[in-house]
């Protein structure tokens, strides 16, 4: 199957007073991808999003959109945070008013109900939950028709109810064609929704690929299991990284299966409930260091 391309990012590179904050970044986005951006704080994530929507100017490199390097705003949605927009406005009237931005708007009834505030039509957006912020934040960032999203922290102060309803909402329009650009600081939602992982670390785009591949990359998985043998002893066996326990309870990083499994075996009767599986994201981007909350 042939996707066709929506963004690519060429060699953009920038400091801010002499000091690197990106340094040529290069990726491709193609239609119906989930990419999500991870990185710890200062490696660059919230300035490359900024260089991608044309907020800052790339001391080098460019950004094309289909093939055009300007005039692709209407193209694009996003989602931040906190939307600026006047205290006093209600429900209805935020959604007409960016209606109004595009020539060719999302009609208001899909975006009331998209936003799941059909009740709270007539409510002023101080009179709503964070939740339903955040749901209404969405429904505006697709009022345009938009052919790539890019979400900033979309979950925070959603339950879990309404966030298994969001990424429900993503993967059918992800379905229908639309191309989202992802943040945030739940590592295992990005991992049940992201077919592509972006990682800065040192100003730098470090891994470009899918959860399996940075898996193979750092050849580390999870070992945990039960047993009375002392900490320091289980911390020399081969292949151990990291190591913590609990009431006896140990978690380990191994990066090296076989070796470790040649120190097990002969301590086999002392263990129980072992358990053996691949890391997920949050072990992964802790072993690459740093702190992984986001900066935006």
């Amino acid at each position: 199957m042939i996707y066709m391309q929506i963004l690519e990012v060429d060699k953009l590179s920038k400091a801010f007073k002499s000091k690197p904050v990106l340094k040529d970044v290069s990726f491709k986005v193609q239609a119906g991808e989930v990419v999500a951006l991870v990185g710890k704080n200062g490696a660059g994530k919230s300035t490359l999003l900024k260089l991608i929507l044309g907020l800052l100017t790339a001391d080098s490199g460019q950004v094309t959109f289909l093939g055009k390097k300007r005039d692709f705003k209407e193209q694009i949605g996003v989602m931040l945070q906190e939307v600026p927009t006047i205290r006093r406005i209600k429900v209805k009237e935020i959604i007409q008013l960016w209606r109004s931005y595009y020539t060719k708007p999302v009609e208001y009834n899909e975006l009331l109900k998209l936003a799941d505030l059909v009740s709270k039509e007539n409510s002023y957006l101080t009179e709503l939950s964070g939740g339903q912020k955040k749901r209404l934040y969405f429904a505006l960032a697709l009022a345009g028709n938009p052919q790539i999203l890019f979400l900033d922290e979309p979950t925070v102060a959603m339950d879990s109810l309404s966030r298994a309803n969001f990424w429900k909402q993503v993967d059918s329009l992800r379905k229908k064609g639309k191309t989202f650009i992802i943040t945030s600081h739940y590592p295992e939602e990005l991992e049940r929704i992201a077919n592509r992982f972006l990682i800065l670390a040192e100003h730098r785009l470090v891994f470009n690929g899918s959860l399996g591949e940075l898996q193979a990359k750092q050849k580390a998985c999870l070992v945990s299991f039960a047993s009375d043998l002392k900490q320091a002893e289980i911390a020399n066996w081969s292949g151990v990284v990291r190591i913590s326990e609990q009431n006896h309870h140990y978690f380990l990083q191994v990066i090296d299966l076989p070796s470790f499994l040649t120190d097990l075996l002969p301590k086999i009767r002392q263990v129980t409930e072992l358990t053996i599986k691949p890391n997920g994201l949050a072990e992964l981007l802790d072993n690459l260091g740093g702190n992984y909350d986001e900066e935006i």
